[in-house]
């Protein structure tokens, strides 16, 4: 499971716990408040939702998730990132990369 979340020039990788470089520095959350603080971040963008909601489908295994609202989505994953099931890891986004995202949305 790699996915990407992305908010402006930031961008952050999120990996099953197994998938961890040993150079990647992992976004260390103190509890699973500050871990919902952070992805309600993404809260109000549709692309980011549905990455969530992906990540979340994976995990569990579930194929149907229009029963969950947002807030429970990120509840959800807030409790996977507090037991280290899975890690974000942030990175700088290139302006290659942004263009190439700008030219997916465009054709999507």
């Amino acid at each position: 499971m790699r996915r990407v979340l992305r908010s402006g020039l930031r961008a952050f990788k999120i990996l099953d716990w197994q998938e961890i470089q040993p150079e990647e520095t992992c976004k260390e959350f103190q509890d699973e408040f500050s871990a919902i603080d952070f992805l309600r971040g993404f809260m109000h963008d549709h692309f980011n939702m549905m990455t969530l909601r992906d990540i979340l489908a994976e995990r569990f295994g579930r194929t149907n998730l229009s029963g969950l609202n947002d807030h429970k989505v990120i509840e959800q994953l807030a409790r996977q990132l507090n037991f280290g099931y899975i890690r974000i890891v942030p990175f700088v986004v290139s302006p290659l990369v942004l263009q190439t995202w700008a030219a997916v949305e465009e054709a999507a």
